[in-house]
């Protein structure tokens, strides 16, 4: 079936996480049908190329890409896709997660600490928690050479807390922080590599 006669189920304005050989990047997902999607942002993919991406904190989507027109690129699910859920339909927009694990220093005027940056968002991040923060804490977050101060400390479980920014993130901000973790990823395994 032509896919321009299928039409779109869902319009949508979205972050979405888009996973390629070339690594992982935000993207901004414009609709979604059960045999697709249409998204915009600075991808490297071409016509042909199998990526997965994910929202809402779904489980990753397999398609292939079958068409690019500048930052805007179209793909097929490679199975019928479930596009909406709960949290969708109650919440339409919440911040996508993304894994990081990467050490992050944390301090505050009183102290310093070390922590380790388990996910981040557009609005925050989930890190582990140094025994003096509380929740209403404002604390400075240094993360991969970015600084992100005035963030609130937002709730506070077990060994871990969860921060608010005080700025929500652009797209291109968070794509830096991903390629500056895959840069230092690949950097420490060259350096690995040579001194053997």
């Amino acid at each position: 079936m032509e896919r321009r006669l299928e039409g779109r189920t869902g319009n949508v304005y979205r972050p979405a996480l888009i996973t390629s050989e070339s690594g992982r990047a935000f993207v901004t997902q414009k609709n979604v049908s059960e045999s697709g999607a249409c998204f915009r942002g600075d991808v490297p993919v071409q016509v042909g190329d199998t990526i997965e991406y994910s929202f809402n904190g779904m489980e990753n989507i397999r398609a292939i890409v079958r068409w690019c027109e500048g930052d805007l690129f179209g793909v097929e699910h490679l199975e019928s896709a479930q596009f909406w859920d709960d949290a969708s339909v109650s919440h339409p927009f919440r911040p996508l997660r993304v894994p990081l694990e990467h050490f992050a220093k944390i301090s505050c005027a009183e102290w310093m600490a070390f922590s380790s940056v388990k996910n981040i968002s557009q609005s925050g991040a989930c890190l582990t928690k140094p025994a003096e923060l509380n929740v209403g804490a404002l604390i400075t977050v240094e993360l991969l050479g970015l600084v992100f101060e005035a963030a609130t400390v937002k709730w506070v479980k077990g060994e871990r807390c969860g921060i608010k920014f005080a700025r929500r993130l652009s797209a291109s901000e968070l794509n830096e922080i991903l390629i500056r973790k895959a840069n230092l990823e690949l950097r420490t395994g060259f350096e690995r590599a040579t001194s053997s």
